[in-house]
């Protein structure tokens, strides 16, 4: 078998080509870093953005809400703490980072 040592921005490059996922530049970047730490703590491991894009999401505040906004268990008047809640909340569970794209706030999350 032949490997190819990536780096990030090859890693983002290979994640944003994937015509079913919804990676911002950013997001792509942010996660690529993450992977190659991973890497370097864990080992070597083999890219697969397929499995990649299953198990990662870049999220607007809006679809984090939408997606995630049913594991919480009560109402609010107030979005901003809602979401801020419902951040803590996710990354009780799994990674989950905020970061910017264009101005908006996003949100990188591992499926759990």
């Amino acid at each position: 078998m032949i490997y190819q040592s990536l780096n990030a921005y090859q890693i983002a490059d290979e994640l944003k080509r994937d015509e079913y996922a919804n990676f911002t530049y950013e997001g792509a970047m942010l996660l690529a870093e993450y992977l190659l730490d991973l890497s370097y703590e864990t080992g070597d491991f083999e890219f697969d953005r397929v499995a990649i894009r299953c198990e990662w999401s870049d999220l607007s505040e809006s679809d984090l809400l939408n997606s995630y906004g049913y594991l919480l268990e009560r109402q609010y008047d107030d979005n901003d703490e809602k979401l801020g809640d419902l951040v803590e909340l996710i990354r009780d569970q799994t990674y989950c980072v905020e970061f910017e794209s264009n101005g908006a706030g996003r949100f990188l999350v591992q499926e759990f």
